[in-house]
């Protein structure tokens, strides 16, 4: 389970994005934290292990930017394999030349088909790490599965100029739960989010456009968008400053019923 939040529109978005994440953080935590900002055309991406605190002493932020999208990453399998929580693994992610910036919230249950033949097609996960299974004693490769996302996006922007097919097309056949967020230099004044069957809400007011998982993450702008609401499930949402639209994600499927457990997954966070 992954907090994220995103701004455009008429004023610095690092501290709303920065202060929205916090406010999420406490739901379960993070163990790592990103931030990606677009300015004049150019992506400035942070990100580093730790919550959002261990963030903001780390990189002391002091450049503003009116549009950008941060993430908190708390990954079940780090608990019990704490190396495999690196800053190569925090969101958001880079596609392969590093023009364009992706985030997820979500579990990828196939990522392992989608591993091999992007690799076979010689894009390098930066992710990729290696560990000693501590029961087995094996050696594992472990990747984190957000990291596809970017990649077969570059691979279907290659093939349509139109950025909403692209995102449908990489999206058709994932299995599992996602939304995934999109920040692209070529679209300055939009921030587009796939999402199939996660948390999220989006705000909109004069100028201004916001987004986050959890409902609580509007504390930090309840005076700028008081009004709020929460998207259904399989929509492509598009964020820009004085709109949001939403649209159906993918025509072909439609998400499975599923009513979580606080039971269960109070126990799998603890």
């Amino acid at each position: 389970m992954c907090h994220l939040a995103g701004y455009i529109g008429d004023r610095n978005c690092i501290p709303i994005i920065l202060e929205g994440l916090e406010v999420q953080e406490a739901i379960i935590g993070a163990q790592a934290t990103g931030l990606a900002t677009l300015k004049d055309g150019q992506i400035n991406l942070q990100k580093a292990i730790g919550p959002i605190a261990n963030f903001r002493k780390q990189f002391k932020l002091k450049e503003e930017a009116e549009i950008g999208i941060g993430h908190t990453r708390y990954a079940i399998k780090n608990v019990k394999h704490t190396e495999t929580n690196t800053d190569a693994k925090a969101h958001p992610f880079w596609n392969s030349d590093r023009s364009f910036v992706t985030m997820h919230n979500g579990t990828l249950t196939n990522y392992k088909q989608f591993v091999q033949d992007l690799e076979s097609k010689g894009y390098e996960f930066r992710s990729r790490t290696e560990y000693n299974d501590k029961d087995s004693g094996e050696k594992v490769v472990d990747y984190c599965d957000s990291e596809i996302f970017s990649f077969l996006l570059e691979e279907n922007l290659h093939k349509t100029d139109d950025i909403k097919e692209a995102i449908r097309v990489s999206c058709k056949d994932f299995q599992g739960q996602f939304t995934f967020v999109i920040l692209h230099p070529y679209y300055p004044n939009q921030i587009f989010i796939a999402n199939w069957m996660q948390p999220i809400h989006v705000g909109c007011a004069l100028n201004s456009s916001y987004f986050c998982s959890f409902e609580i993450g509007f504390k930090v702008v309840k005076t700028l968008l008081p009004c709020r609401f929460k998207p259904p499930q399989n929509v492509l949402i598009t964020l820009e400053r004085n709109n949001i639209s939403v649209e159906q994600l993918l025509h072909h499927r439609s998400p499975p019923e599923f009513t979580p457990n606080s039971d269960e997954f109070t126990d799998i966070v603890l």
